[in-house]
């Protein structure tokens, strides 16, 4: 509405003056006392003044254009009051002052703390008047704020409704409700300074979720144009999860945030243990590889020392050096856990901090490994004592953790006899069995009653086969019968090809799988000696990934493949189309050898070793918390023997009080299980109990420690990811101290905010309405009369 009749209808109404001198701006509509926007009231107006041009254009058909018109717009005039005075229109008027910013500043303990800055930072702190950036991070806070010589405090407060909020574990309101006058404007300009020197960084927690929840409560009713949050953005109280929800609201509610961070921004050196690969079952009395992951946030140009400690015996077992780390870059460190023992093994993995560092927690990680005291038991088969069958037979039998049995299609009669692994005929069972090597067989000497048995073994008891294919298997390989099933790949022809010499390569999912032991140099791999496969084409199913293939100088960029992997049913069957890796036997006097096969049979027995595990395991991610840390329970059912259920019942207990219910909600875990988190819990010692009610594993208990430790006290560098996150997802922005005379430029224009006061003046019923309507009809009446209508 234009400015001139703005104030017209102010002084008319006898309304406060409005305008900028006020510190007032009006809003003006129309509105009826009932609904009168409905289908059929729009229709019969629409005929009423269809009806209305009808009848003038027929009584006044004999009249000039003119009065035509004149009579048309006098019935229209006299019709728009009566329907004034049928819907009781109303005119509603909206007072509102200037836009609302909500300045929010964080008072938490943290805010207590001295950061060291750069030498770039500090220039940057200076230049907004900051004289001694060694201060406690709210008197940093105070010094931008309201001692810059250019304050965009100052600007903020002539140009928007300024609302001063603080919070800790929740948020404190400081100013009350309504527009400041432009009179009284200088007291502003002296009380918001004075008020932000009261303020403390006392707060116990930093709670940013129920802060922002209680500040979208007030927003809904009086919201601002935007939020300015000024905080190092390290909350103490809540969950990321929780913030997420948070921040939806508010980018419901179409109020942008603006985080302003208080604090270093680049924190000392922080090394980081991202992952551990490992499996969760070894061999009592055997070295247990793994491969530690680890991160830093700088370039790391001293030695860094990573070590093992057995929980249990309380000492250190392993310990290796690498030097330096770079910014970024993942370091995958091979390591082993030394002689396991028979059972459970608990091992907490540290890598030692560098000098200064602060960020602890990731520096540690604890893992589970069981021990098996039994061997597994292997059964290899072939058709005649071969090369490949020799090598192999003495490898497995050196290994102190496998009991192999062997069987022989073509050999001496007094083999049986003599060789005290030899079997005079194939099992009738594998139940026993954890893996089967099935070398250069013909298969026309299987009989079917066999191979269903072994089909059996692998798809429903999740036991492991190798297939050795060469010549003689896949010449007799029947297509039709159900160990083509089990073969990951095929041959496309049966066509003789000569042998070339072959230099392995590793696939990413034969380095996933630990195709090759632990450790292997990839340089080692250029100087083991080649292999010599058939050159053949081979058709591979869909389920057949490739975990090693071989490549010749003479055919580049051809892979063959030369170890395929297949699921099939609980089991996984591994395919070797090669069958010479007995040329690698010398590498390393014979290690290196040794290490691949008892690799590839621990990964073939893989899912029988997890049987060895326990069927019900009650965990938590950590053994020790602070206070506001979460606490993630999960119950592992590896059998499966609750997959029916969405949710089970554990009882969490402190040593000090009685038991409480907790639900455990199914969720996709390595293992089938369920898992849930506590989000904050008091100082103490706690366990975690499940009863099973199931014979033989009766109630299942696990024990973890809340400290008592003030997270305030703890020094942790500014948090920009965290406000990033929140300014981004809210369509604000997160700034620097030093660049917070932006946010003006950068803030929307919003013009109701909080503040403001609804008129309603009805006008139905004034007597202006009744005068205007008596001087139409007469004017209708006298021009009637000597126009000479009806």
């Amino acid at each position: 509405m234009s400015r001139p009749f703005d104030s017209f209808l102010t002084w008319y109404f006898d309304l406060p003056v409005n305008g900028e001198e006020g510190g007032i701006q009006r809003l003006w509509r129309l509105e009826a006392a009932w609904n009168w926007q409905t289908a059929h009231v729009l229709i019969l107006a629409a005929c009423l003044l269809w009806v209305g041009i009808w009848l003038v254009n027929v009584m006044a058909r004999h009249q000039s254009r003119l009065v035509r018109v004149f009579l048309f717009s006098n019935r229209l005039l006299i019709i728009f009051l009566v329907a004034l005075l049928i819907l009781q229109v109303r005119l509603k008027t909206v007072a509102y002052g200037q836009p609302k910013l909500t300045l929010l500043v964080d008072t938490s303990g943290s805010m207590s703390l001295t950061d060291r800055y750069s030498a770039e930072d500090l220039k940057k702190l200076q230049s907004i008047g900051v004289s001694r950036p060694n201060r406690p991070r709210i008197e940093i806070l105070k010094d931008f704020l309201t001692k810059n010589s250019n304050s965009w405090l100052d600007r903020a407060i002539s140009r928007y409704e300024l609302e001063l909020l603080t919070f800790d574990s929740r948020l404190h309101l400081h100013q009350g409700k309504g527009p400041i006058p432009v009179a009284q404007r200088e007291l502003l300009f002296k009380s918001v300074p004075e008020r932000l020197s009261k303020f403390r960084a006392t707060g116990a927690t930093t709670d940013f979720v129920q802060t922002l929840d209680e500040l979208a409560r007030i927003q809904r009713d009086r919201p601002s144009a935007a939020i300015v949050l000024l905080s190092d953005g390290n909350p103490t109280a809540h969950s990321s999860s929780a913030l997420v929800k948070t921040e939806k609201t508010f980018s419901r509610l179409r109020i942008p945030v603006y985080a302003v961070g208080i604090g270093s921004r680049r924190s000392t050196g922080d090394l980081a243990i991202t992952r551990t690969d490992l499996e969760p079952v070894g061999f009592a009395g055997e070295d247990h590889p793994l491969t530690v992951s680890l991160e830093a946030n700088q370039d790391v140009k001293v030695p860094v020392t990573i070590r093992i400690r057995n929980i249990l015996q309380d000492s250190e077992v392993f310990s290796v050096t690498i030097e330096g780390l770079r910014q970024g870059i993942t370091e995958s460190v091979p390591m082993v856990l030394p002689d396991l023992a028979a059972g459970r093994n608990d091992f907490e993995i540290e890598v030692v901090p560098l000098a200064g560092e602060t960020n602890l927690k990731d520096n540690l990680q604890r893992l589970r490994v069981w021990g098996r005291e039994s061997a597994l038991n292997v059964l290899l088969i072939d058709r005649s004592p071969r090369w490949e069958y020799r090598h192999l037979k003495a490898t497995l039998e050196r290994d102190p953790h496998l009991a192999v049995q062997t069987f022989l299609f073509e050999s001496d009669p007094a083999f049986a006899v003599e060789d005290r692994t030899a079997l005079n005929r194939l099992p009738k069972s594998l139940a026993a069995i954890d893996a089967v090597i099935l070398g250069d067989v013909d298969f026309k000497f299987l009989d079917s009653t066999f191979v269903e048995e072994l089909q059996r073994f692998v798809q429903e008891q999740g036991g492991g086969l190798l297939l050795l294919s060469a010549a003689t298997s896949l010449g007799s390989l029947d297509m039709s019968s159900g160990l083509a099933e089990m073969h990951p790949a095929v041959e496309q022809s049966g066509e003789a090809s000569e042998r070339k010499p072959m230099q392995i390569i590793v696939t990413a999912e034969g380095k996933a799988q630990g195709v090759l032991p632990v450790g292997t140099d990839p340089d080692q791999l250029g100087q083991l000696p080649l292999i010599y496969p058939e050159f053949k084409m081979y058709s591979a199913k869909p389920a057949a990934i490739p975990l090693l293939q071989g490549v010749n100088s003479a055919q580049a960029g051809q892979m063959l493949p030369l170890i395929l992997s297949m699921r099939y049913g609980k089991g996984v069957i591994l395919q070797h189309l090669f069958d010479d890796s007995w040329r690698w036997r010398p590498v390393a006097n014979g290690e290196f050898y040794r290490k691949v096969w008892a690799q590839m049979i621990r990964n073939l027995c893989r899912r029988k070793l997890l049987d060895q595990l326990p069927p019900l395991e009650l965990l938590t991610d950590q053994d020790e918390y602070r206070p506001y840390e979460s606490i993630q329970v999960r119950l592992l059912d590896r059998k499966a023997k609750y997959q029916t259920l969405d949710s089970v019942i554990v009882e969490l207990k402190a040593d000090s009080e009685s038991a409480q219910s907790m639900t455990l909600k199914r969720t996709q875990l390595p293992f089938d299980g369920f898992a849930s988190t506590i989000e904050k819990l008091d100082p103490g010692e706690y366990s975690v109990s499940f009863d099973s009610r199931e014979e033989g594993v009766g109630t299942i208990r696990t024990r973890f420690r809340v400290l008592d430790s003030d997270p305030e006290e703890e020094y942790i560098p500014m948090n920009e990811s965290l406000l990033r996150s929140l300014s981004e997802s809210t369509n604000g922005a997160f700034l620097y101290p030093w660049e917070i005379d932006s946010i003006l430029e950068q803030l929307p224009e919003r013009k109701l905010t909080g503040y403001s006061e609804t008129r309603l003046i009805p006008l139905w019923n004034r007597s202006e309405i009744l005068i205007v309507f008596i001087i139409a009809m007469s004017i209708e009446w006298i021009f009637r009369r000597r126009a000479g209508l009806d």
